[in-house]
């Protein structure tokens, strides 16, 4: 028995890391960076917070659902360039 009730234990701990794991990666690949010119019409967006999560997605020790994690990241990136959603440096 006592068996059974570690390994629930462990399995609820897991799972719980996963979701905390994939609510950092959703609210940090919708940062962008934003390079506007004052007089100009065009900006020049870059996805710094896609970039960081996938830097901290493949060094992740459990390679557990790598392939869910992506597609939340690349959901969420896309997302953050329609909203207004990031940082936005003029120049």
């Amino acid at each position: 028995m006592a068996t059974k009730k570690q390994s629930q234990k462990r399995k609820n701990t897991l799972d719980l890391s996963f979701i905390l794991k994939i609510a950092v990666y959703l609210v940090l690949s919708t940062q962008w960076l934003y390079f506007e010119r004052i007089n100009a019409i065009f900006t020049i967006p870059i996805p710094i917070g896609a970039l960081i999560a996938l830097a901290l997605s493949s060094r992740d020790r459990f390679k557990i659902d790598r392939k869910i994690e992506y597609v939340v990241i690349l959901l969420a990136m896309f997302v953050g360039f329609w909203l207004p959603i990031g940082f936005t440096f003029n120049y």
